[in-house]
């Protein structure tokens, strides 16, 4: 049985890639994943800037990265008044942790992102790491310790 949940950095994806992605860049990754996803092709690999290597599955694009996919709901451009069903049907403690620089999370401004998750869990428990980027960056040890203190 699940007891509690950490959730490390969660982020409003598709809010994020509109930040990271160019117009024509998030066109062309929706149109491409969007086909080949009707094709059954969605391991098939398209062009995809954000990420590292400049390539993402056209399934994983299309359920993480498209508004309205079912991983998207974590929906901070919602702003304050935002819900979200699955985050307000979890009944266990959920422990939130990502940086003040996080450049994924904070698509909007720090204390719309934190009222809508306190809005949104119910037993919600939010720790910020200083000077954090969206991969704790030099801050695992703090990381680390956030977790075993708040578990």
């Amino acid at each position: 049985m699940i007891k509690e949940i950490v959730l490390l950095a969660p982020c409003d994806i598709p809010q994020e890639c509109v930040k990271f992605l160019s117009k024509e860049e998030f066109r062309n990754a929706k149109n491409e994943s969007t086909k080949l996803v009707s094709e059954g092709k969605p391991n098939e690999l398209i062009d995809f800037s954000v990420n590292a290597n400049g390539k993402i599955s056209a399934g994983t694009y299309y359920n993480d990265f498209l508004p309205g996919g079912e991983n998207d709901f974590i929906k901070y451009r919602d702003g304050l008044d935002g819900k979200s069903n699955v985050l307000n049907s979890l009944d266990i403690p959920v422990l939130i942790i990502f940086g003040d620089v996080d450049e994924c999370v904070l698509t909007q401004k720090i204390d719309i992102v934190k009222e809508y998750l306190y809005n949104n869990i119910k037993k919600c428990n939010i720790q910020i790491i200083s000077g954090a980027d969206h991969s704790y960056t030099d801050k695992y040890e703090e990381l680390g310790k956030i977790i075993e203190i708040c578990i």
